[in-house]
């Protein structure tokens, strides 16, 4: 795992573990961006769901 962007085609640099959550806001930010995930986010509405398991769906999208 040299280089985290080669292996996951992640715009963002490798960083550290403890930055682990700043890097799932940070591509959280960047999926909400895009206007196609508007629908997939309206329609979770309904289901309660932890910021938690709102990031690793997320991360699991991009995947």
């Amino acid at each position: 795992m040299k280089n985290l962007r080669s292996f996951s085609g992640s715009p963002y640099p490798p960083v550290a573990v403890g930055d682990v959550d700043s890097v799932l806001d940070r591509q959280a930010q960047a999926l909400l961006s895009r206007p196609q995930w508007y629908i997939f986010l309206v329609d979770d509405v309904a289901r309660p769901s932890s910021r938690l398991q709102l990031m690793q769906m997320l991360v699991n999208q991009v995947m």
